[in-house]
């Protein structure tokens, strides 16, 4: 459900701003219907990932590249729309993985919403994955608001939420971060994060190459 509503609220969002005056209205209400869909569609999917966070995970060889790829391009025209700097780096077409393809897509649709949620417009966004001898590391860079020191892992804690001091309000995490890091402990690999306050965010991912499960 996630993608097609993706493919229908970024189309609509650039129709607004061509559009003639007389269909601005009908058209923004289409974009904030299917935007309000969408927004149910992530919470459902991470309150029933939440739920079932225990179950065992679908193993499976897949080719990160094209998870990758559409990921990213789900939020091309978001990116476009708020003049974000938005690319996407993978060399490797082929470059398959075992893994448990499901929950590595709600750990990169979750990482990629943050970065959007936290760049301000003329932003930049860099999606990136680099292939070594025995894993891959995924970067997931911003250039938003960082997160304070003093935050530290508790960022990966359910419900989590930062305190905005400069706002004085709860700017929060949800629960996607830390099913996020469940996921990738499920796959024997490590999710860590660097960041500068008002300078940008860095999660970093790693992901182990080969049979690294019991078959």
């Amino acid at each position: 459900l996630r993608t097609p509503l993706t493919l229908i609220v970024n189309p609509v969002k650039e129709l607004i701003g061509k559009a003639e005056d007389t269909l601005k209205h009908e058209l923004n209400i289409i974009y904030r219907n299917a935007s309000r869909l969408l927004t149910l569609v992530d919470q459902l999917m991470l309150f029933r990932t939440a739920v079932n966070e225990n179950s065992k995970i679908q193993i499976n060889e897949l080719n990160l590249y094209p998870l990758c790829k559409e990921t990213y391009e789900s939020y091309s025209k978001i990116a476009e729309s708020k003049n974000i700097r938005y690319e996407f780096e993978c060399t490797n077409q082929e470059l398959k993985i075992f893994g448990d393809y499901e929950k590595l897509e709600i750990i990169f649709f979750n990482l990629i919403s943050n970065a959007f949620k936290f760049t301000p417009p003329n932003g930049s966004i860099l999606f990136k994955v680099l292939e070594n001898e025995s894993d891959i590391e995924i970067f997931i860079n911003d250039t938003g608001c960082g997160i304070h020191e003093n935050v530290k892992n508790k960022l990966f804690e359910k419900y989590y939420q930062e305190k905005d001091t400069s706002r004085n309000k709860e700017m929060g995490f949800g629960i996607g971060l830390y099913l996020a890091k469940q996921f990738i402990d499920c796959h024997k690999g490590t999710l860590n994060y660097s960041s500068y306050p008002d300078k940008g965010t860095s999660f970093q991912i790693k992901l182990n190459k080969g049979m690294w499960f019991d078959a």
